[in-house]
């Protein structure tokens, strides 16, 4: 920060009304030692706000590392929900699968059957809330950030990732679990 009187500020650089110039560099010494002889030969006086600047930095630095914890969170919260339903659902028909092992079915038969709930359902959830998704980041949160695509894909891609996990060991658990119970186990 360059600052001095008025009327010094406005012979030397031919502005009207200001006293403050602020100047940013690369923070080399050559750049401060030609900007301070600069000063000096003007009758202004140099100043530099990089001490202000850094705690701030640090400031906002820690605070955004907060915030970088929510989606953390909220990804954990969903898988669980998602394990808690689908696990919901399946004992609630875990006889009607028991059936159709009965039946004849074979196991591949039962886990491609839990899969295809299970990912169903997932799909059709993905398909409204990742647009969705997108759409309140782009326009609400982060109006004219410059993100590049490469990120966004990523970020889509780690949400899909985990849930198809959670609905992947889901259907694995319950298709062991219905492979090892038998119509004895029901009568018991």
């Amino acid at each position: 920060v360059l600052y001095g009187p008025v009327q010094t500020v406005q012979s030397a650089l031919h502005a009207n009304g200001y006293n403050l110039l602020l100047i940013q560099t690369d923070d080399s010494p050559g750049a401060a030692a030609a900007i301070r002889s600069l000063a000096a030969s003007n009758g202004l006086v140099v100043g530099s706000m990089a001490e202000l600047l850094n705690a701030n930095l640090d400031f906002l630095n820690n605070t955004w590392s907060f915030f970088f914890i929510l989606p953390v969170m909220t990804l954990v919260l969903t898988c669980g929900i998602l394990l808690s339903y689908l696990t919901t659902n399946f004992s609630r028909r875990f006889n009607d699968y028991l059936v159709l092992r009965v039946l004849g079915a074979k196991a591949w038969f039962s886990l491609r059957l839990l899969l295809w709930e299970g990912w169903g359902l997932l799909a059709v959830s993905m398909v409204i809330a990742i647009p969705l998704a997108w759409l309140v980041s782009i326009f609400f949160l982060l109006p004219e950030a410059a993100i590049s695509t490469s990120d966004q894909l990523f970020a889509a891609i780690i949400p899909a990732a985990a849930l198809s996990a959670v609905s992947l060991s889901s259907a694995l658990i319950y298709s062991r679990r219905l492979q090892q119970t038998t119509v004895k186990d029901l009568r018991g």
